[in-house]
């Protein structure tokens, strides 16, 4: 049995393997599970929060509450995305593994690891001389992991429930850590990928995927806001060039970088590109949007959308997808 796995059972954080479920308390490590409860039955603001429940929250600084609800979104979000497990999705996942290469023996990370798309690919590649641990906080894309891998009967793939920020193994553990298409929800990621150098043995790798940061039509989200006073933060800034993933690898003492772009993107109709944004959702945890009145949010809205219609042409509106493979040694 792995030391991962025995720390994941001291810190009685959910496995999914053919035993089933050991524990749950939520992969967090608050130390107090009602905090949990209440931001999974509220959705409250932070300020809303810390004014109803003085109590709860008096000892809590409000930077970890704010990454608590951040967190609660992630979670909700993904649980919610019951058709999330598709071909497109498990295409644009295991194209990493065109960049790397698994022998037989070796021990897999795979962070994120959603349905396991990923975990399932690395697990056939390592053999069952190896292992691969998949982590993840959305419970219901691990159900689905789950499943998959029984029918599959893959017994060397172990699934654990638990924050990835909050997850930590042995120091060089494994051969390989891979994170597809999350990387970027990480509010540090710079402190993710120290983890991740820790985390390797020598000459094992990372590999991960991100986006430009003009992708998914952000900068038209962006220029919404901006209309109306809102500075939103762009969710792929930070990993959203080649200059800037070479600089934060390299800070974080990787060598060997190697950054493949590809472009995913596609023409959609107009009436596609619109629906893509409702004028609130967006995914970081300093969004400023959670508090504004929701005639504000409609103005932002309609906004997007005349954004959105000055972008068509006869094709539709382009929507890119500009997707970096990224993959970087510890040496």
């Amino acid at each position: 049995m792995s030391a991962s796995f025995e720390w994941a059972k001291k810190q009685r954080i959910v496995r999914w393997g053919r035993d089933n479920a050991v524990s749950r308390e939520g992969g967090f490590r608050l130390g107090r599970k009602s905090k949990i409860h209440l931001l999974q039955k509220l959705n409250i603001r932070i300020l809303t929060a810390c004014a109803k429940f003085p109590k709860v929250f008096a000892n809590r600084p409000v930077k970890n509450i704010k990454q608590m609800i951040y967190k609660q979104e992630v979670i909700n979000f993904y649980n919610a995305r019951t058709n999330y497990d598709n071909d497109v999705t498990r295409n644009r996942a295991v194209v990493l593994f065109d960049y790397t290469t698994l022998f037989p023996e070796q021990w897999v990370l795979d962070v994120a690891t959603g349905t396991g798309n990923i975990a399932i690919e690395a697990a056939k590649k390592v053999g069952t001389s190896g292992s691969v641990i998949g982590i993840d906080i959305a419970t219901e894309l691990l159900k689905i992991a789950q499943q998959k891998i029984q029918v599959q009967n893959l017994s060397h793939i172990q699934l654990i429930e638990v924050d990835a920020e909050a997850y930590q193994p042995e120091s060089n553990e494994f051969d390989a850590i891979y994170c597809s298409f999350a990387i970027v929800l990480f509010p540090n990621i710079p402190k993710v990928l120290k983890n991740w150098y820790r985390f390797l043995k020598e000459g094992g790798f990372i590999a991960f995927t991100c986006s430009s940061e003009d992708s998914y039509l952000a900068l038209s989200i962006l220029e919404a806001c901006a209309k109306h006073g809102i500075t939103l933060p762009n969710l792929h800034e930070p990993l959203g060039t080649p200059e800037r993933i070479q600089q934060l690898l390299t800070q974080a003492n990787f060598t060997q970088i190697e950054i493949h772009p590809q472009q995913l993107g596609t023409y959609l109709s107009l009436e596609t590109a619109q629906s893509r944004w409702n004028g609130q959702f967006w995914l970081h945890i300093d969004n400023p949007l959670r508090q504004l009145k929701p005639e504000i949010i409609s103005q932002i809205k309609a906004s997007y959308d005349d954004d959105i219609a000055a972008l068509e042409t006869e094709q539709g509106v382009w929507h890119k997808e500009l997707i970096y493979y990224v993959v970087a040694r510890k040496e």
